[in-house]
């Protein structure tokens, strides 16, 4: 068995010449070969619901099996993997079962999707570490389509752990990088499943009561990256409005993860991360309230003026997510959560489920100390609006926690989200206010409300007592040691 690490990154296939003259490339002797890859499962994906990828790859040196456990982080791979040579592309089941994934017992296997690369590879010293980058030009197959790929890997062989980031850094100044968050066999099982390029929603994240700080804040913060790339091509190539929304949700999440864990991780680098995180999500904010505003009905003649008004805001969110700021910061983001100086502190490495439970009642306390909702100004919803999110998106992100509490989770959850789309509901009316006629004077009455402001006003009172009702479930609530 070996441990494999190594930084992904994406790059456009007009690009990729340019690799070849970059100053950390320049003076080593590149080597090429061709590299075809078939990924096997069986029809109902039993390698895959277990944790474990089937690989067959053919090579210039011949043919060599591999089953890797399926992990990572968004952009870095860490995985367990087992290697044996065969004779051909076809799997050989007995080899699969001397290794981990022979206990799931698939032995009906079938070639689900392939990948086709021309591999170029340097071997470069930097800073006293020794790299190995690769470049791979080629596509992904799958149920008789393809798609194109371009990656950029970079795996450190020797030396120190930030001399891949460095690298990173060194050629993103000269050729747009990305964070690769797929890899190119989950590329071609997304392909043959037809999800590939869709609109992606947050997935649960495998946090355990058995972690450090260290360990659940670095699984979080590489879901909410992942949730934002594979949402933000569609954003640059199609304007989706939903792809925008969840791109813009994953940035909230994320600034909301530094906020809950910003007690036991904050260091010199975390203001000057937080801060261009909060820069790039307001990058974002314009766009996403006038699609809000003009899902509504409204005359032709304001419609056509705030379309444009949206091309515009779009056109802001492109160049943001093509800047080579946005680039160069998620790299650092990366970068700091393998190898920051927060990980080396006393708090880093306590006991998740504790501190969790603190962060989360304080955001429970801040909520319920609000007064009356019905004699609020719309600013003061919109704070509650938030904070509500915080809490929400804690509960989500940390929901691994409190498995033994699920009855009372899932209602709460139920709860939360029916009083958040309430206050939605209240902010877009706000929204529409300020698109359309003179903000009404604040603060105003309840008498002053339209129907419509009422209607969701008592929705949201009633989600509140029921939250209320319900209670803070994590206060108290029993691990369940990981098997």
């Amino acid at each position: 068995m070996g441990r494999e690490v190594e930084l992904k990154l994406e790059l456009d296939p007009k690009d990729a010449p340019a690799l070849a003259g970059d100053d950390l490339l320049r003076d080593a002797e590149p080597r090429c070969e061709r590299l075809v890859s078939v990924y096997y499962d069986t029809r109902r994906g039993k390698l895959r619901k277990n944790g474990f990828l089937l690989r067959v790859r053919s090579s210039p040196e011949g043919y060599v099996q591999t089953v890797k456990s399926i992990e990572g982080w968004a952009g870095l791979d860490v995985r367990d993997e087992w290697e044996r040579p065969v004779q051909s592309l076809e799997p050989q089941v007995d080899v699969l079962a001397r290794t981990p994934a022979g206990e799931v017992g698939a032995k009906r296997l079938h070639a689900i999707a392939s990948s086709t690369v021309d591999r170029t590879l340097w071997r470069v010293k930097n800073h006293d570490s020794e790299l190995e980058i690769s470049l791979d030009d080629g596509d992904v197959r799958a149920d008789g389509r393809d798609q194109p790929l371009c990656e950029l890997e970079i795996e450190l062989k020797s030396g120190k752990a930030d001399a891949a980031f460095h690298a990173a850094r060194k050629i993103a100044h000269h050729i747009p990088l990305r964070l690769g968050v797929m890899s190119k066999a989950e590329r071609g099982f997304a392909l043959a499943d037809h999800l590939l390029g869709r609109v992606a929603k947050a997935q649960p994240v495998p946090v355990r009561p058995d972690m450090t700080i260290a360990e659940g804040f670095a699984q979080i913060v590489h879901s909410c990256i992942r949730h934002f790339r594979l949402n933000e091509p569609l954003v640059v190539r199609d304007q989706n409005p939903e792809a925008l929304h969840q791109a813009r949700v994953a940035m909230r999440r994320l600034r909301s993860a530094l906020s809950l864990f910003r007690p036991a991780v904050r260091d010199r680098d975390f203001d000057r991360i937080r801060d261009e995180l909060r820069w790039f999500t307001s990058q974002l904010g314009h766009a996403r309230n006038l699609d809000v505003y003009l899902d509504s009905d409204l005359p032709k003649q304001e419609r056509k003026g705030l379309l444009k008004q949206r091309a515009d805001a779009y056109r802001m969110v492109t160049e943001a997510m093509d800047s080579r700021r946005i680039q160069l910061l998620m790299i650092d983001l990366v970068a700091w959560l393998a190898v920051g100086e927060w990980r080396s502190s006393k708090k880093a490495g306590r006991p998740l489920t504790a501190f969790a439970e603190r962060r989360i009642s304080q955001l429970w306390l801040d909520i319920t100390a609000h007064g009356d909702l019905r004699g609020m100004a719309d600013e003061e919803r919109h704070r509650l609006r938030i904070e509500i999110k915080k809490l929400r998106y804690a509960l989500d992100s940390l929901q691994g926690l409190y498995t033994s509490a699920a009855r009372r989770q899932r209602q709460f959850t139920s709860a939360i989200e029916a009083l958040q789309e309430a206050l939605g509901h209240l902010n877009d009316i706000a929204t529409a206010r300020r698109f359309g006629a003179e903000p009404e004077p604040e603060p105003r009455s309840e008498g002053r409300a339209s129907e419509e402001e009422l209607k969701s006003i008592r929705e949201a009172l009633k989600c509140f007592n029921r939250l209320k009702l319900i209670g803070p479930y994590w206060i108290g609530c029993p691990a369940i040691a990981a098997t």
